[in-house]
């Protein structure tokens, strides 16, 4: 985590985990750029982390918010809080006194999970690209329009940092790991790509019944990548897809029709989902997130496209880093 973020409660009752941006409010408090859109609209709907929680009084706009959500972070943070505490420290309206009444115990409380956070981030950029799409078209808004542009690359990217954070968490050690790496070429093949499919999910189902759990981990292109992350799942493999940059599904598969549907389909089965880069870098991002699978692999599978006698391309790349890594590399031929 970020050391200095932004030091709001949010709805949920927990400590933003956005970076504070570089601007300081006149209460001398630095807060991101999603909260400081919010104290722009309206000062009073911005909770602020207090260090003293005996002098701290919450207010919400929500006047039905539950406890949790009106306890101080100090509060939360300490676990377990007596309901003489919350009184103490908070002024209580009608419904959370109620709530005090009738529940007159000590309540524990649960740091949230990295779930819980990555859903509430992708909350509030997902109601910024709705404010932004509103106002996009119009000529008279073009400047409110540039300015949420600006909020929605920053949250992008911090998005993008929890997502990553979340996967730095998650250790592969206890798995048997494979990386694919192919060749867009047989895209539209169906015979070539049933075929490799049906070769995949044999070679999967092997190494399953040798490793016990596998992960394997796609690319999200289409061709070669797309026939490996179906092939995993229908293997009974752990799928993990590893996304160059958040523009690339769209860029790539399109908004809408039936190519996207089917890269949906995979996305919503995968296991894990993890966008390598803040952008596309004009294309080197592909080759980063090659990169970036290769270094948690026991072994790539390759499949280059056998009328590519140049050694360029993605495929190659990738087959040229896993040797300089000293990761073992099997062709996968029909």
């Amino acid at each position: 985590m970020r050391t200095n973020t932004c030091p709001v409660i949010t709805k949920s009752g927990n400590r933003c985990k956005n970076a504070a941006g570089n601007l300081v409010l006149p209460n001398g408090k630095q807060v991101c750029t999603t909260h400081l859109k919010m104290w722009k609209k309206d000062e009073d709907s911005v909770v602020f982390v207090q260090e003293n929680i005996q002098q701290q009084v919450i207010e919400t706009l929500d006047p039905e918010s539950s406890v949790r959500e009106r306890m101080p972070q100090a509060m939360r943070d300490h676990g377990a809080v007596n309901v003489n505490q919350i009184r103490n420290t908070i002024n209580p309206g009608p419904i959370t006194e109620a709530y005090l009444n009738k529940e007159n115990h000590t309540m524990t409380i649960t740091d949230p999970t990295d779930e819980e956070i990555i859903a509430e981030m992708e909350e509030d950029f997902a109601n910024l690209q709705a404010e932004f799409n509103a106002i996009k078209d119009d000529p008279s808004k073009i400047d409110e329009a540039a300015e949420l542009y600006s909020d929605l690359v920053e949250a992008q990217r911090d998005l993008n940092y929890e997502i990553n954070q979340a996967s730095a968490n998650y250790s592969p050690e206890k798995a048997f790991v494979i990386a694919g790496t192919g060749t867009r070429s047989i895209w539209g093949d169906k015979e070539t790509m049933r075929s490799i499919h049906a070769h995949l999910v044999t070679l999967i189902k092997g190494a399953i019944e040798k490793h016990g759990k596998v992960i394997v981990i796609a690319g999200g292109a289409k061709g070669f990548d797309y026939v490996l992350a179906k092939a995993a799942i229908d293997a009974g493999a752990e799928l993990h897809l590893y996304i160059p940059s958040p523009s690339y599904v769209d860029y790539y598969w399109g908004k809408a029709g039936q190519e996207r549907n089917w890269i949906n389909k995979i996305v919503e089965s995968a296991d894990f989902v993890k966008t390598v880069c803040d952008h596309h870098q004009y294309g080197k991002a592909n080759f980063v997130r090659n990169e970036a699978m290769i270094d948690e692999a026991d072994i790539v599978w390759a499949y280059p496209d056998p009328a590519n006698t140049t050694g360029k391309g993605g495929t190659h790349s990738a087959m040229r880093y896993a040797k300089k890594k000293a990761v073992r590399i099997h062709k996968v031929t029909l």
